[in-house]
C-alpha cells in the first residue's frame, strides 16, 4: 500500500513537471511565432505596399493629396512593408490641408493596397465679414468658426457634396456659443421646411432674421428667437396662402400671436 502511494505520488509529480514543461514550451513557441510574424510584416517585403489609391472624384483634389503625401519625408512608398505604414502620420500630414476635416486610411495586407480618402469640413453658413481680405470665415455644424484662404474654399467645394459658393451669408453679432447654437438650429429648421436660406442676421439670440426663398419669391423673415418655430412656420404658410399677401416682402413673426406683414 505504501509502495502504491509512493508510485502514485511519483506519477503525479512527473505529470506535473511535464505539464509545466509543455506550458513553457507552448509559450516559447508562441513568442517565437509572434516575433517571426512581426519581422515578416515589418521588416521584409513579403507583405509590402503594391500601390496607393486616392479616393477623390476631382483630379485636382487627388493631385493635392498625392503631392502632400510625397513631400519629404515621404510616408507612403511602394515596396515599404505595409505594416509600417503609419495611419496617424498620414492623417496628420493630410490635415495640414486646411480644408480637410477627417482622413481615412485602409491597409489591405493581402493585396498590398493602401486606400486614402479625405472628408472636407462641413460649413452651414459663410460669415459676412472675415478678419482680413485673404480668408473667408465659416460656421460649421459643430458650432466652430474657421477661416480658409480663397483657393482652399474652391478645393473644399470640389472635394465634398456642399457648394461652398452657395452657402447663406451670416452676420453674427458675437461668438457666444448660445448664439451660434441658435443660428445652427434656425438654419436646420428652415432647410427642414424645404426653404432656401439666403442670408441670416443674428445680432443676438433674441433678434434672429433671415432672407429665404420660397418657390420664386424672396421673403425677409424676422423670427425673434428659435422658440415656437413650428407654430411660426404654420402662421407664415397661412399668411402666404391669403390672396392679399401675394406681394408682401417681409413678415415679422417674432410674436406669433401678432404677426406683421409688409
Amino acid at each position: 500500500m505504501l509502495f502504491r502511494s509512493r508510485c502514485q505520488f511519483s506519477w503525479n509529480f512527473n505529470c506535473g513537471k511535464f505539464a509545466e514543461f509543455m506550458k513553457r514550451f507552448a509559450i516559447s513557441i508562441a513568442v517565437i511565432v509572434t516575433c517571426l510574424f512581426a519581422y515578416l510584416l515589418g521588416w521584409t517585403n513579403i507583405l509590402a505596399v503594391d500601390r496607393v489609391e486616392i479616393s477623390a472624384k476631382d483630379s485636382e483634389i487627388k493631385n493635392q493629396i498625392e503631392i502632400k503625401l510625397a513631400q519629404p519625408t515621404q510616408i507612403i512608398a511602394i515596396g515599404t512593408p505595409i505594416a509600417r505604414i503609419d495611419r496617424r502620420e498620414i492623417s496628420a500630414r493630410l490635415r495640414e490641408l486646411v480644408w480637410v476635416d477627417s482622413v481615412d486610411v485602409k491597409r489591405n495586407f493581402v493585396t498590398g493596397v493602401v486606400k486614402v480618402s479625405v472628408s472636407p469640413r462641413e460649413p452651414l453658413a459663410r460669415l459676412s465679414a472675415g478678419p482680413d481680405g485673404a480668408t473667408i470665415g465659416f460656421l460649421s455644424k459643430d458650432l466652430s468658426l474657421f477661416y480658409l484662404p480663397k483657393e482652399a474654399v474652391n478645393s473644399a467645394s470640389k472635394a465634398g457634396q456642399v457648394d461652398w459658393g452657395k452657402l447663406p451669408t451670416l452676420s453674427l453679432g458675437s461668438q457666444q456659443e448660445v448664439l451660434k447654437e441658435s443660428v445652427v438650429t434656425l438654419l436646420t429648421k428652415i432647410r427642414g421646411a424645404g426653404f432656401t436660406v439666403l442670408t441670416v442676421s443674428a445680432p443676438d439670440q433674441g433678434n434672429l432674421s433671415s432672407e429665404i426663398r420660397i418657390g420664386k419669391r424672396n421673403l425677409d423673415i424676422s423670427w425673434g428667437t428659435v422658440k415656437e418655430f413650428e407654430l411660426k412656420l404654420k402662421i407664415i404658410n397661412e399668411l402666404l396662402a391669403q390672396p392679399e399677401n401675394k406681394k408682401i416682402g417681409k413678415i415679422d413673426i417674432s410674436r406669433p400671436t401678432n404677426p406683421v406683414v409688409k
